[in-house]
C-alpha cells in the first residue's frame, strides 16, 4: 500500500509517540482514508440538505435509517462515490416529499406496520461489504432488530406525526435495501 503525503505525516506523527509495524502503518492509513471519505459524504449530504432548508428534516431520517441498517444490513452501493451521489439524491429528496405531503397517523401507522412485517420476514441479510455469518449471528441480529422495533412502535406514539413520518421514511428506505439484498442473494 502506498501513502499519500497527508498519510505519510499523519504516520509519522504516530510514529514518534510509539514504534510502528509495516501493518500498524498500513492500519492507521486505511483508517485515516475511511474517515477522510466519510466526512467528504457528511459535508456534502448535508451540505445539500442545509442548502434546501431540510438539515433537521434530513437528520430525522437518516436516524430512522440508521436505526434498522446497523442489524438489518442490507444492500450496498458499488463504490463510495456511487454511495455518496445515491445518498445526495434520496436522502434530502425523501426528507422534502415527507415534509411536503400531510401524512395522517393512519398512514403513518400503516407504512410503519407494513414495513415492520417485511422487516421481520425477510430480518437480516448479507450484502456484498457487510455479512451475516453464522446462524448464531443472525440470531443474534434478528433480536436486535425486534428489540428496536419495539422500542421505535413506542418512541412513534410519543412523537409528533410529522417527525414519526420523517423516522418511518428512513426505516422503509432501509428495508427496502434489506429486500433487495435478499433478491440480489437469492440471484447468487
Amino acid at each position: 500500500m502506498e501513502f499519500t503525503l497527508r498519510e505519510e505525516k499523519f504516520i509519522q506523527y504516530y510514529a514518534t509517540k510509539k514504534e510502528l509495524s509495516h501493518v500498524e502503518k498500513v492500519k492507521l492509513a486505511f483508517g485515516l482514508r475511511m474517515v477522510t471519505r466519510e466526512m467528504k459524504k457528511v459535508v456534502v449530504i448535508y451540505g445539500i440538505a442545509l442548502w434546501m432548508g431540510l438539515l433537521w428534516e434530513m437528520l430525522i431520517v437518516q436516524i430512522g435509517f440508521l436505526f434498522v441498517r446497523q442489524v438489518a444490513y442490507g444492500l450496498h452501493c458499488t463504490s463510495s462515490k456511487v454511495c455518496l451521489v445515491v445518498s445526495s439524491i434520496l436522502f434530502p429528496s425523501i426528507a422534502w416529499i415527507v415534509i411536503t405531503l400531510t401524512v395522517t397517523p393512519l398512514a403513518l401507522w400503516g407504512c410503519y406496520l407494513l414495513t415492520l412485517a417485511i422487516l421481520l420476514g425477510v430480518g437480516p441479510t448479507s450484502s456484498q461489504k457487510t455479512k451475516v455469518r453464522s446462524k448464531k449471528h443472525y440470531t443474534f441480529l434478528y433480536k436486535k432488530l425486534v428489540v428496536r422495533l419495539c422500542a421505535g412502535s413506542i418512541g412513534l406514539l410519543f412523537l409528533p406525526t410529522q417527525v414519526g413520518a420523517l423516522i418511518v421514511a428512513g426505516i422503509m428506505m432501509s428495508t427496502t435495501l434489506v429486500v433487495l439484498a435478499k433478491i440480489q442473494h437469492k440471484g447468487e
